[in-house]
């Protein structure tokens, strides 16, 4: 179903987009974070969800446009955390711009702790480039 607009979940619902998957599943195989941004309505959750799926790793995904509150938030990371004791584990964040939104969550630390002690755990920040 190429022309709906929810977002896609496997690859051949997917328009020439081959290029961008195998980019966002080689960097989750080295184990690095990464970035998808864009404008608004482009496809960047397509893209996302497609290559975490291919990737066949644990995926743990929080969109933070439905107003995640701190608690929602710290849970979900931790179970990230718990996951990745036994198998590798890929955190999508989707609509990422939104991170700063949460009240009394300390991003930088919680990701410096993430990305220091959770060698398992990969992040997908998905967003809107603001300018």
């Amino acid at each position: 179903m190429l022309f709906s607009t929810r977002p896609k979940e496997k690859k051949q619902d997917l328009y020439n987009r081959d290029k961008e998957v195998e980019m966002i599943k080689d960097s989750i195989s080295r184990n690095e974070w990464i970035a998808v941004l864009g404008m608004r309505r482009i496809g960047k959750t397509s893209v996302a969800n497609v290559a975490v799926n291919e990737s066949g790793f644990v995926r743990i995904k929080v969109d933070l446009k439905t107003n995640c509150t701190k608690e929602e938030f710290l849970s979900i990371l931790s179970q990230a955390k718990a996951q990745s004791t036994d198998n590798k584990v890929i955190l999508v964040i989707d609509n990422a711009q939104y991170l700063p939104k949460i009240a009394g969550v300390q991003t930088p630390s919680i990701f410096h702790n993430l990305y220091d002690n959770y060698t398992n755990v990969s992040v997908v920040l998905v967003g809107v480039q603001l300018s």
